[in-house]
């Protein structure tokens, strides 16, 4: 989409109030009748409605422009720069990543912070001696 578009719909927004406008001065100038003052005031809340909404485009107009280039961009970069994928790992890098999970009971062995955290002390392991 280009700025222009944004221009476009601003204009049709500004055209749609003038034109809400143009019919309260006219109903303002022409001898009251019944009904009147609810057209005025249907016409008014329009004006308002309209005003508005061309105020926000235009406000958020340039923040709209400039995401969308920065979107375009990164997908050229990302074009011109593929990610690397998974097989390029080597195959220790890999099977790291599928037992990298590990028990809460080894998370309280290894972690003081988590230690800390769930309140609990660091069991004496008798293992230590057949780990290593």
């Amino acid at each position: 989409m280009s700025q222009e578009i944004l221009n476009s719909a601003i204009m049709q927004i500004r055209a749609k109030a003038l034109e809400a406008y143009g019919i309260i001065k006219d109903t303002y100038r022409q001898p009251s009748k019944e009904g009147d003052a609810d057209k005025i005031a249907a016409l008014s809340l329009k004006l308002a409605q309209l005003e508005g909404g061309m105020l926000t485009l235009q406000q958020y107009a340039p923040e709209i422009i400039a995401a969308v280039d920065a979107e375009l961009a990164a997908e050229k970069a990302e074009a011109l720069n593929p990610p690397q994928d998974v097989e390029d790992l080597s195959s220790d890098e890999q099977s790291a990543d599928s037992d990298s999970t590990i028990s809460e009971e080894q998370l309280a062995d290894r972690s003081a912070t988590f230690r800390k955290s769930t309140g609990t002390r660091r069991r004496k392991s008798k293992k230590k001696s057949t780990d290593e």
